[in-house]
Order: C-alpha cells, then structure tokens, then sequence
C-alpha cells in the first residue's frame, strides 16, 4: 500500500541523511505510479533546498522524461521515453563518480538497463551541503501527481545484478550500505526498517490501501 502523492504539495520528508553528503556513490529504488503528468517538471526525490539541491529525480521540462541530478537541474541525465499514467514501475537510479562522465549514471526500468540522454557533466562527487532527503516532491517545488512506494537507498553504486534483484523484491536484497528503506505500507507512518531510525514525516500524502502494481512483490515483514 503505497502513499498517494497529489501533485500540489504532498511529501514525505526523511531528514537530512548525512551520509549522502559528499559521497561519490548512491543508489536509490522506488515503484511509481503516476495519476496525471503535467509541466513544469515534478520532482520525485530531491535532497536540500529547492534551489541548491544536491540531488534530484524529476522529470525533464514538458517531455516528462525521469531524470538524475546532483545540482539542482543544470547537468543531468534523463530517459529517452516519457512516463506513462495508471502504468506501475520499479526505478533504480545508480550513481557511481568514479566513471566516465556518461558511465556515472544508470537507470533500471522493472529491472532492465535504459539508455540515457546526458546534459552537461555529471560531477564526480554528491555536493556537501545539508538538507532533508525528500520523497514525492520538494518543498514548495513541485511535486509528482503518483502512487510512490517502496523507497529504498544505498551509499553504493549496486551492480546490475542487484538492481535486478531488487526489482522483484520487497525486502532489500542488498543490506550493506543501506541508508533507508521505507516501503510507505504502513499507512502515513513511513517507518524506516533500515534499523537506521530515518522514519519520514508524511505531509499530505494519503495510505491507498491497496499494493501498487499488478505482481509486484506483496510485504512479508
């Protein structure tokens, strides 16, 4: 049971995971539904303020196309195929800095590797600034109109394989390095069972009562 995002100014807001801060590796899952798909670009994730975040998912301006960013928009790289609405997807966007420019982002559409589209340069490192890591909008930015659930984040860059893996489960595969893991099925708690303590603050966002997704792993706690 996912939480229902409506695109005005619902949130769900983590706290600043300082371990982001700096770090030249990152790896963040999450299965989105989207309701309606809209311009200006809505923000799924981002960390710090609205207009210096250190880390963005969002769509593209008017081709709502995901994409990845470590400063707010300026170097990115995004998908080459729009979301779809009433269409469920488990997303993983990994960040390694250590690559070659065009190496340091991967995305995993239900498991499979999608090609990207790069603008600028992706830098080498996430920025140091501190900020709330926030889900299903940004602030008083924008937000997505969508189902959001099964968050999970990594300080590491997962292989292929584990983004595979992840994509077919509801429990993280992968336990080293977890920073966050909040599935957002136990109403408008948005517990963190990482055993980090990182619970979110949920504003706005309502419980669906239903699992999202048709054959999407169901929770087994």
């Amino acid at each position: 049971m996912p939480l229902q995002f409506d695109g005005t100014d619902d949130v769900v807001d983590h706290g600043d995971i300082t371990a982001i801060n700096g770090a030249s590796a990152l790896t963040v899952a999450y299965v989105e539904e989207p309701d309606t798909l809209a311009s200006p670009p809505r923000r799924r994730a981002a960390k710090g303020t609205p207009l210096t975040a250190t880390l963005v998912i969002s769509t593209v301006t008017n081709a709502n196309r995901v994409a990845w960013s470590l400063d707010n928009m300026t170097n990115f790289a995004h998908l080459g195929s729009a979301l779809s609405t009433g269409v469920s997807r488990h997303w993983l966007w990994v960040y390694d800095g250590s690559l070659a420019s065009t190496d340091r982002v991967r995305c995993y559409q239900d498991g499979v590797e999608q090609a990207l589209t790069f603008t600028g340069t992706i830098p080498t490192s996430i920025g140091t600034t501190t900020g709330a890591m926030q889900i299903g909008g940004h602030a008083t930015f924008t937000h997505a109109d969508s189902m959001i659930g099964h968050v999970k984040i990594w300080s590491v860059a997962l292989s292929s394989g584990e983004a595979a893996q992840e994509a077919q489960s509801f429990r993280p595969q992968r336990t080293a390095n977890l920073l966050l893991w909040s599935p957002y099925h136990d109403g408008t708690v948005a517990a963190d069972y990482s055993g980090n303590g990182r619970h979110g603050t949920v504003t706005g966002a309502l419980s669906t009562g239903s699992e999202i997704g048709a054959g999407f792993p169901v929770m087994v706690m």
